[in-house]
């Protein structure tokens, strides 16, 4: 019983990290879009360039840093967009891998 309880765990883990390293759901483009609803900037290429663990959030309580999450798991892309006067312009957003709710954005620097 416990040998197939661990089979369970090990088959979770797996597909979870299958699922975060390889597959790109269509609901992350539609996150993106809408992030660059209302905006003039006109949507031309999002690509899949990774996946990153962002650290936990801290707060202080007591005079120590104290983690506030676990961290997130994001899909990393990377968006070109043109701007109104013509300058295309290229960044990188993670988009939090999850299985409900709706998913955060995370504006990331990758130079740094």
């Amino acid at each position: 019983m416990m040998g197939l309880i661990l089979l369970v765990v090990i088959a979770l883990g797996g597909g979870w990290f299958a699922w975060l390293y390889f597959v790109s759901p269509a609901s992350d483009q539609d996150r993106i879009k809408a992030d660059q609803g209302g905006t003039d900037a006109r949507l031309l290429d999002i690509k899949r360039v990774g996946t990153r663990h962002d650290r936990a959030e801290t707060t202080w309580m007591a005079g120590y840093a104290t983690p506030r999450t676990g961290g997130k798991w994001f899909r990393i892309y990377e968006v070109t967009v043109a701007r109104p006067g013509g300058d295309l312009e290229t960044y990188t957003v993670g988009v939090e891998a999850t299985l409900l709710g709706l998913p955060d954005l995370k504006r990331f620097d990758l130079r740094a």
